[in-house]
């Protein structure tokens, strides 16, 4: 009877895999009602073409989203392109960069076409990103140069070269996830679905991108373009259980909550004089307007909310200081508010149903009198948090903040107020 149900599970597994077009190894969890969303994880031969390119140019110089990590597949890289540091793609993309086609831009264009060489568009490029490339003639002409550059350099052949090394970074990165569906757990509590969930491993990237593309249904392919966090044994490591599990969450939940937030543009900007007490630490992390600025708070509470549901409180008030700390004031009165979402689902089948609430709490928050003392954030940690700016991919002190940004001595003087607390503090129990 035993090896009878095993069968059947397994069964079961192997048909809700094939419904869902994915393999066995991809399927996450052991509950069997069909189908069951699941997570791909891989490298990707056209993320890798723009990576390599965006590394021969002075992208890095300019951006630092070029990791800082030595392993030897970025040696091979070094070694195999590096003659071709002047090609007219590498060239190009240095104009195009510096004039605003950086950042999230250039990986979500990629996937609109198809592999390299061809680089065939899949679909149209949506206006967002011919405005950030400076038109569609210029992001066209972009797409023939990196046509150019891999036929040129014979990129599939280099890219196939290494496939052992991605599928060796891809499994390493799957044993991090571990018993909670993420795409399950996302689908239920924005009560929407989604054509694909996509983990893309960037190992030259800096950081993380969370991109979509919209089918003819209406529905999103969605990915997590993720860059390494720590090297182990000499290989690019993408974060530990918990900061891979945060990741995936916090850049699939811009899938569904950006487009959200467009249908709602107008009641949003009513309320934009609350970006300005938190304009200096929003540009410092490219969040340079208001909408983006809301489309950020509202997907770090539910990340909050998710953590706090699925790991524990202890977990999910961690998660809250950590945001506070980086200068999301409102996470707090958004999580607030998602409590309720979440006690509610009877009147709020959907996130795009209650959304007008949150669209409420930013009213409410616009209302107050807010002092400067709402948006300090008590200090909690060692004397060495307190001078270390924790919010960038890459650590940098409040004399590298000061010098970078000048507009944002507000909080540089918050810090130093924590220091003096602090020193206070410990003189005190002397």
């Amino acid at each position: 009877m035993k090896n009878i149900f095993k069968f059947t599970l397994l069964f079961n597994v192997f048909v809700c895999s094939l419904l869902r077009g994915v393999s066995i190894a991809d399927v996450q969890n052991k509950n069997t009602e069909c189908p069951q969303p699941s997570v791909k994880i891989t490298v990707d031969s056209r993320i890798e073409l723009l990576a390599t390119v965006q590394f021969l140019s002075d992208y890095d110089k300019r951006f630092r989203l070029i990791t800082r990590f030595d392993f030897p597949y970025k040696q091979h890289v070094r070694k195999h392109f590096s003659e071709y540091k002047n090609h007219p793609a590498v060239k190009f993309f240095d104009q195009m960069s510096a004039d605003g086609f950086n950042f999230d831009a250039p990986p979500a264009a990629m996937l609109y076409l198809s592999e390299p060489p061809e680089l065939t568009a899949k679909l149209p490029f949506t206006d967002y990103l011919n405005g950030r490339a400076g038109g569609a003639k210029r992001l066209n002409k972009f797409v023939e140069l990196l046509r150019d550059f891999a036929q040129e350099t014979e990129f599939m052949e280099f890219f196939k070269a290494h496939n052992a090394t991605f599928q060796q970074m891809a499994a390493n990165a799957r044993k991090k996830m571990t018993d909670i569906n993420y795409a399950q757990t996302l689908e239920d509590y924005y009560g929407m679905r989604q054509n694909s969930y996509n983990i893309i491993l960037a190992p030259l990237f800096v950081g993380g991108f969370g991109p979509r593309v919209e089918g003819s249904d209406g529905r999103y392919d969605i990915y997590n373009i993720l860059g390494p966090m720590n090297m182990k044994d000499g290989w690019p490591t993408f974060g530990s259980e918990s900061s891979f599990r945060h990741i995936a969450w916090h850049e699939f939940s811009h899938s569904f909550v950006n487009p959200t937030t467009a249908k709602f543009g107008k009641e949003i900007d009513k309320y934009k004089a609350l970006y300005e007490p938190i304009s200096g630490r929003m540009s410092g992390q490219a969040y340079s307007n208001w909408q983006t600025c809301v489309n950020e708070h509202i997907v770090r509470a539910v990340t909050t909310r998710l953590t706090c549901r699925e790991i524990g409180s202890e977990a999910g008030e961690q998660a809250l200081y950590r945001e506070k700390d980086r200068g999301f004031a409102y996470v707090q009165a958004l999580c607030d508010s998602l409590a309720g979402y979440e006690k509610q689902r009877d009147l709020y089948p959907s996130f795009v149903d209650y959304y007008p609430e949150l669209v409420k709490v930013f009213r409410g928050l616009s209302e107050k009198d807010l002092d400067q003392d709402f948006y300090i954030v008590p200090f909690k940690g060692t004397i060495n948090a307190v001078v270390t700016d924790r919010a960038s991919p890459r650590s940098r002190t409040v004399s590298g903040r000061i010098l970078k940004r000048p507009n944002n001595i507000r909080f540089v003087n918050i810090r130093i107020n924590a220091v003096v607390g602090l020193v206070k503090s410990v003189c005190h129990n002397l």
